[in-house]
């Protein structure tokens, strides 16, 4: 159970969005099949990130999950914003 909170309100929009593995899995797919973003998400889960907060990471965030590279990083923000703006549409 939610407990009440007049901030919070479940955006439809969300539904979407894929979760934390389909993400990473999808992103090494994309990226030439290697297992990159697969072997990050022990480190996501244990901070407990969801795949909608990545947007909301500062460098030094995603380099202590083990996003090390500036391109990884860039990479990670891009295609969440890709799948947000979609779901706008």
């Amino acid at each position: 159970m939610i407990p009440h909170n007049p901030m919070y309100c479940p955006s439809s929009s969300s539904q979407n969005i894929p979760s934390l593995y389909d993400f990473l899995h999808a992103l090494d797919e994309q990226e030439g099949g290697g297992n990159i973003f697969k072997c990050l998400e022990t480190f996501f889960q244990e901070e407990g990130i969801k795949v909608t907060y990545i947007k909301d990471l500062i460098n030094s965030q995603l380099v202590k999950l083990g996003v090390t590279k500036v391109g990884w990083q860039i990479t990670l923000k891009q295609t969440l914003a890709k799948y947000i703006q979609s779901n706008l549409r």
